[in-house]
């Protein structure tokens, strides 16, 4: 089973909005693409950078967070 969101950023289901965007920063600048020093090392970088991005993007708007929960209640 893949990564949770939350998994992704580190952070527990009940993050408040400041402990998202701090995750997410954090994140972004350890695992950003520009840091990498050979092909293979930008190729992982970029697809961590990524995901890290689309678990951000979901959680930073509050409908669409709400919606993410419901489907991880769901399962």
């Amino acid at each position: 089973m893949s990564k949770t969101y939350y998994e992704i950023l580190g952070l527990p289901t009940d993050a408040s909005e400041q402990q998202i965007k701090t995750a997410y920063h954090a994140l972004a600048r350890k695992h950003h693409p520009d840091k990498a020093t050979s092909t293979d090392d930008f190729a992982a970088l970029e697809a961590e950078f990524s995901r890290i991005s689309a678990a951000y993007n979901i959680l930073k708007d509050k409908e669409k967070r709400e919606a993410y929960n419901k489907t991880l209640q769901a399962q």
